[in-house]
């Protein structure tokens, strides 16, 4: 199958590209630079027009399934208007420009399999959400509402459409758990705010594999929550991160700090979201890590064997 993959340098991408390589895809790599690679392909993520040049490379390329991760990190910096804008434009500029190349080819993918995230459903408090629940009305939850939205405009060429709504991804080389780990090594862990919202996560492992099973599969699209079957609150995992790292964790950090400290983009570690993955589930997808400290045993394993935790704050 050749599947083309946007965003391939990324925390997800990056695993995810040799990952259906070693299974035999054939891999094309959707890149912002120049590229004279017949396996990488340019593109202009901010652009919404394709060129004809785009249009011409994506027929030659004829990809079966298009998977599209890319957008900019939400957590790089304070949300600025103009961080705003670059966040919401990196999404749903590249999303369109890619259905319209989809419009103009001779035959295009069967499969467009579109990042989204658990964002989508607002702060929640302790409502049990399915992909069927209402969506959220702040900025995170408009942004992945018109992502989503956009994306579904392939449907009218006969594309299936899937949505991943990614949970909190647990991996120490990027996101969010990479950002959290320099603190608790410093004896600096803490829970946040009051620590009583969900935290619906999933590790990066049981991500590649539901992306890999999802490729099999023709009979799961729409969005679908890409979170363990096991949520916590905040309270909860950072104990259970604290006991896997041998660190304590008295310490807490109020949320009128985190808000003075962060801004808006504070409602990234204040919202509640207690996200089912019961459809995935009900397809037969079976998960590696269902448990929060299996998860961060199998990712941390080998930390202690590591020479340096330094660059593991790099984001998505």
């Amino acid at each position: 199958m050749k599947v083309l993959v946007s965003g391939a340098s990324g925390l997800i991408g990056r695993e995810l590209a040799p990952a259906l390589s070693a299974l035999g895809h054939h891999i094309i790599r959707l890149v912002r630079s120049n590229s004279a690679s017949p396996s990488e392909l340019p593109f202009n993520a901010a652009c919404v027009e394709p060129s004809r040049d785009f249009v011409r490379r994506m027929d030659d390329a004829s990809p079966d399934v298009v998977i599209h991760l890319a957008g900019e990190n939400i957590a790089r910096r304070r949300w600025s208007e103009d961080q705003k804008k670059r966040i919401h434009n990196s999404r749903i500029n590249s999303t369109l420009m890619l259905t319209k190349a989809f419009e103009r080819m001779k035959q295009p993918p069967t499969r467009f399999i579109v990042a989204s995230a658990i964002g989508i459903y607002g702060d929640r408090g302790d409502e049990l959400l399915t992909e069927a629940s209402p969506t959220g009305f702040d900025f995170l939850a408009t942004v992945c509402k018109e992502w989503e939205a956009t994306s579904h405009k392939a449907e009218a060429l006969n594309v299936q459409v899937t949505n991943l709504r990614f949970g909190i991804i647990l991996s120490r080389r990027g996101g969010a758990l990479a950002m959290m780990l320099p603190g608790f090594q410093m004896f600096m862990g803490a829970r946040l705010g009051t620590g009583q919202q969900w935290m619906s996560w999933i590790s990066l492992t049981d991500v590649i594999h539901a992306i890999r099973w999802l490729l099999e599969s023709n009979s799961v699209h729409g969005p679908i929550n890409l979170v363990a079957p096991n949520p916590v609150r905040n309270e909860e995992f950072t104990r259970t991160l604290a006991r896997q790292l041998k660190r304590p964790a008295f310490v807490r950090a109020p949320a009128l700090v985190l808000k003075a400290a962060l801004g808006e983009m504070s409602t990234m570690l204040l919202s509640s979201q207690r996200v089912s993955c019961a459809r995935l589930q009900a397809a037969g997808f079976q998960f590696k890590h269902p448990d929060l400290s299996m998860a961060l045993e199998a990712e941390l394993g080998l930390l202690a064997r590591e020479p340096s935790v330094s660059g593991l704050a790099q984001a998505i």
